[in-house]
This record gives structure tokens, sequence and C-alpha cells, in this order.
């Protein structure tokens, strides 16, 4: 019996172990040629920056890509595409609720609309500068900028609300669809560590600071900007396939 002969509940429950996985994918290659297209854009936008990063940095010549083309440029079309790979992974995973009626893709769902809502409104970096500027000390501690503290308090109240939600799915699902919820988590887990982490580790003074500006220092910057802005795009695409995997599962009952 193949998975998409199976019962909804069952094929949802079951095909996320990883010869499960394999299995439906090829009986479904349009998930794999989903995920291989959105890879290769992914690396298209990181390529158009490592050219012209290397021209300035490295031959010093050559003229900056429009901001448009930027990873680290706000509103760029990098960061369009990721808000398009956000936005139609929230979409999928309420569709797969729609028809599943399992509470934890209505929380996966929620999830990665709130991550779409604070990358596309930079609720963390304007909810950031707001708790910087309450802060009595407005210098630099250990060669972070405040905001930046800023940043993760509002990071820490949208994760303390999305983890309500996810346990709340986890719970009233019964164990159902556990095992998306751990791919979901490994792209989530890539999006913190790229998002958060990264970012926190390029505002350090040494690297940001004009003064501070040398070949090495452009390089490593650069380095960190293809880390977090690339890596964030290549774990958004990991997510909007894992969605599309369950969203055609339950599209064969």
């Amino acid at each position: 019996m193949s998975l998409s002969q199976l019962p909804i509940h069952a094929r949802i429950s079951s095909s996320a172990y990883p010869h499960k996985f394999l299995r439906f994918a090829k009986e479904n290659p349009s998930v794999t040629k989903f995920f291989f297209i959105l890879l290769v854009l992914d690396l298209l936008f990181i390529v158009i920056f490592l050219i012209n990063g290397i021209s300035i940095a490295l031959l010093g010549s050559g003229e900056k890509f429009p901001p448009f083309w930027s990873l680290a440029a706000d509103y760029s079309a990098p960061e369009f595409f990721g808000y398009a790979k956000l936005l139609i992974t929230s979409v999928l995973l309420f569709s797969v609720f729609k028809r599943s009626r399992i509470p934890i893709f209505a929380s996966w769902a929620f999830i990665f609309f709130v991550l779409l809502l604070d990358d596309s409104l930079q609720l963390h970096e304007f909810g950031g500068e707001w708790v910087s500027g309450l802060m009595p000390d407005q210098q630099a501690w250990y060669g972070i900028q405040l905001h930046h503290f800023g940043e993760l308090f509002i990071w820490a109240v949208l994760g303390l609300i999305c983890l309500i939600v996810l346990v709340t799915g986890i719970v009233k699902s019964k164990g159902q669809a556990s095992h998306y919820t751990r791919l979901f988590l490994l792209a989530v887990f890539g999006l913190i560590l790229c998002g958060v982490v990264i970012d926190l580790l390029s505002s350090f003074d040494f690297i940001m600071h004009p003064e501070n500006q040398t070949m090495m220092t452009q390089i490593l910057h650069g380095v960190l900007i293809v880390a977090e802005d690339g890596g964030e795009l290549v774990f958004m695409s990991l997510a909007a396939a894992i969605a599309y995997f369950a969203w055609l599962n339950v599209q064969k009952r």
C-alpha cells in the first residue's frame, strides 16, 4: 500500500519518518523539485552578494550593486523572497490544519506567520530601539550596542508567545504529526542560529565601527552577512519544503 492510500491521520503521523519521507518523496518528485528551485534562488542571491563583495574588498574595484539585490539591505529582493517563503509556509500549514484538523499544524502556521510579521515589519528592530531607549546607560556593553539587547528582549517575548502556542498544539494533537514538529524545529533552530546568534556576533564594535574597517574586518563582516542572511534563506526554504510535503500528503485522501 502506498502512502497516498493510507487514512489521512495515518499518513500525517507516519510519513515524516526518514524512510517514509524518502518513499513519499519518490512518489512525489514535485517536493524535491520545489526544494531544489528554492535553493537555487537562494544560492543566486548569495553568489550575487559574494561577487560584489569580493570585487570591492579584495580587488579594490567594482561598484556596489543596487541595495535591492543586497543580502543585508532591508526590503531587498532576497528579503522579499524570504517573506514569500514564510507566507507560503504559513498558508500551506493552515491548509493542512483545515484538512486534517490536527492542532499542531495550526500552531506552526501561527509561528511562521509571527516570523513573517517580525521580519517584514522589523518588529525586533523597532522594538529593540524602544527598549534600549528606556535604559539609562546608552553606551555599548562589551562591544555590543544596547539596541541589540533590546532586540533580544523583543525576540524573547515573541519566542515565549510562540512556545506557548507550540506546546498547546503539541498537547492537543496527542502525539499526532510529532515528526513534522521535529522537522520544523530543525528549521526554526537554524533560523535562530542565523538570525539571532550570528546577528549578535556581527554587532560587535570591532567589526562594525568605521575606525576598525580594514580588509579583514570587511571580509569577516561579509562572511557573517552570508551566514546570517544567506543561512536564513536556506532554512526558510527547508521550512517551505516541509510544509509543501505535508500539504501534498493531505491532498490524497
